[in-house]
């Protein structure tokens, strides 16, 4: 019967992983330091889940790489920065969010971006670069004008006898045309 492999560098005791997520939390243990994008994005299609995670590559070519025919919607890059230890940022930040994780095996958290972002910068004590989406500013709307018609009065009062009425143009008694 053939036996699993043992994955173990010099120095370290030898260790089977179990799953697919422990073998990458070995691998990430005893690589070395990988400089990359720690990243938040979002996509409408997506409502509520923020995905976080880490590339080699710039943010928006990742972004670009994970539009697919399943996901109607493209991602939006929100957030990144620069690290000189992406992988174990990452790792720290699903640490710290894994509440809020929507599925242990998919990098997807249901937080706002906002509070994504917030904990990313909490645990990326020295990073090199950071930026941030600046949501389109909302202006106010504009209230539409209206033509106010002006308001007619309820009566009038005739200049040349001093009669009141509602509804004539002239005054029956002096002939006078009223000024409504």
């Amino acid at each position: 019967m053939r036996q699993r492999p043992t994955h173990h560098s010099p120095g370290r005791r030898a260790i089977k992983p179990r799953s697919t997520t422990e073998f990458k939390r070995y691998a990430q243990e005893n690589a070395p330091m990988a400089k990359g994008f720690v990243y938040v994005f979002s996509n409408a299609a997506l409502a509520g889940l923020v995905k976080i995670g880490y590339s080699v590559k710039v943010p928006e070519a990742r972004a670009c790489e994970l539009q697919s025919t399943s996901i109607p919607g493209p991602f939006v890059v929100e957030y990144y920065c620069l690290v000189d230890d992406a992988p174990t940022l990452e790792a720290s930040v699903h640490d710290a969010l894994v509440a809020a994780r929507y599925r242990p095996d998919r990098e997807f958290f249901r937080v706002s971006v906002e509070e994504a972002i917030r904990t990313i910068e909490t645990l990326a004590i020295d990073r090199e670069h950071s930026w941030r989406r600046t949501p389109p500013r909302r202006t106010p709307p504009v209230p539409p004008i209206v033509e106010i018609a002006p308001v007619r009065p309820s009566s009038v009062e005739c200049s040349g006898c001093g009669a009141r009425y509602v509804s004539a143009t002239h005054c029956p008694k002096c002939r006078i045309k009223l000024k409504w």
